[in-house]
């Protein structure tokens, strides 16, 4: 006579080794992957806030007002934006076709302020970060402000197109 004690399903002991395999693992995972979920959205925010800085460049050099001079010079008023404000106040400064995003990935709202050189764009963190990526940063109460700037481009002179093709064909003078 066999008999048999077949035992069906798991014991107690086994169900409680492969959790805590699976904490384990866990353990070491998600650290990783939370911190790359946040440079993720820290990239995001900061090409984003590129894109509103382009636009914010657009605002800044286009004339609010002319006027002609009894000389006939034209000389035109500029837009200004001296404080951080809300990208709606910048939306207003442009015509109906920019469509600009005006929360970052952080559900924090994007903020600008622009000059007669620059535009910047502030980036809220909800955690200190200093220098992170690189970029310019203020702490503003428990938490980071990346400031993404603008840059002023120049207009490019005749003086300069000749020296580059003077020197592209090694010419000294022409």
């Amino acid at each position: 006579m066999n008999s048999k004690n077949r035992q069906s399903g798991f014991t107690l002991i086994e169900i409680s080794i492969v959790v805590a395999v699976i904490s384990l693992l866990a353990a070491f995972i998600l650290p990783t992957a939370f911190d790359q979920l946040q440079t993720a959205k820290v990239e995001g925010s900061i090409e984003q806030a590129n894109n509103i800085a382009y636009q914010c460049d657009i605002a800044r050099r286009s004339p609010v007002s002319s006027a002609r001079n009894p000389d006939f010079s034209v000389t035109h008023t500029y837009a200004s934006l001296p404080d951080w404000s809300p990208v709606s106040a910048l939306e207003a400064m442009l015509d109906g076709d920019h469509n600009i995003r005006s929360v970052n990935p952080f559900g924090r709202p994007f903020l600008v302020r622009f000059d007669e050189r620059n535009c910047y764009v502030a980036i809220d963190l909800d955690f200190l970060a200093p220098g992170i990526f690189g970029q310019e940063t203020v702490q503003v109460g428990g938490m980071t402000r990346i400031i993404v700037t603008g840059k002023a481009r120049g207009n490019v002179s005749t003086e300069w197109v000749r020296h580059q093709q003077r020197s592209l064909y090694n010419e000294s003078s022409r």
